[in-house]
């Protein structure tokens, strides 16, 4: 499976090597999260992986490759999904 980083500006692209997220860890994330959210307004996949940085991918899935929309760290990953999920934004499907 390929990862493509979307976008029509390099920034996204550079916003997320800014970060410290690999390819691979985005990959990973997205083949393996814990838990799995469809987000309503946009159509758009949320992978999360949690620990004590836990990351967020949102991604579009294709055919044959992810499209990663943006990836970040968070330190508060229960408050933003109990908010996501509260303003019925996000659908838990995984």
């Amino acid at each position: 499976m390929v990862v493509r980083i979307s976008g029509t500006s390099h920034a996204i692209s550079k916003d997320v090597a800014k970060r410290g997220i690999s390819e691979s860890l985005i990959l990973s994330v997205v083949k393996s999260p814990d838990m799995v959210f469809l987000d309503r307004r946009s159509s758009l996949m949320v992978a999360v992986k949690g620990n004590e940085q836990a990351l967020v991918i949102v991604y579009n899935p294709e055919d044959d490759y992810f499209e990663i929309v943006t990836a970040f760290k968070t330190s508060k990953l229960v408050k933003l999904i109990r908010s996501r999920l509260d303003e019925k934004y996000w659908v838990r499907v995984g």
